[in-house]
């Protein structure tokens, strides 16, 4: 089953405190749920702004917007109530099988864009991946056998989507007790 293809639409140019922490939240929500996405920068991506016009209704156009199998699916306030109410999944279309029209275009290509998280430094810059150390280090070694019962890295974080999105929305309980 293969749901269908997310497209966020976001502009490097936003000058409003508010946009830019709506977009760097999207961001981090599907990052953090590991859902995959392309991201357009309409500021610099004629052919981006060209299909979120036409996609979305004229009153909803406000950024960031999603496109979930090449249709509109709601507004950010959508997408947060969804996220409240543990129906992102829901919201995605994660569940459903996608299986494009037969004269549907396929999902436009991907550029490097200047928003933070929409891409890794290792997408943006290939060509400069970092170079793998020909040999363990000695020191990682013997701390490795100190604590063989340490748990990989990965089983510490598998199911804590939900409580990693909540610190996201209410990073203040991090901080300190007071709001």
């Amino acid at each position: 089953m293969t749901p269908p293809p997310i497209q966020v639409f976001l502009t490097t140019i936003a000058s409003q405190v508010e946009l830019r922490r709506r977009q760097e939240y999207l961001l981090r929500v599907l990052q953090v749920k590991k859902i995959s996405f392309t991201s357009y920068d309409l500021a610099s991506d004629e052919d981006a702004k060209r299909l979120w016009k036409r996609k979305a209704p004229l009153d909803k156009q406000q950024l960031p917007g999603i496109l979930v199998g090449g249709e509109f699916v709601g507004t950010f306030t959508e997408f947060e109530d969804a996220i409240e109410f543990n129906e992102l999944d829901i919201f995605l279309r994660r569940n459903e099988d996608y299986k494009p029209f037969a004269d549907e275009p396929p999902v436009q290509p991907q550029q490097p864009i200047g928003v933070p998280g929409a891409y890794s430094p290792l997408q943006m810059f290939p060509k400069h991946a970092p170079s793998r150390s020909p040999s363990p280090s000695p020191q990682a070694a013997s701390r490795a056998e100190r604590s063989p019962d340490a748990l990989p890295a990965a089983d510490l974080y598998d199911g804590c989507g939900d409580i990693l999105l909540h610190f996201i929305r209410y990073p203040c309980i991090l901080r300190s007790a007071r709001c």
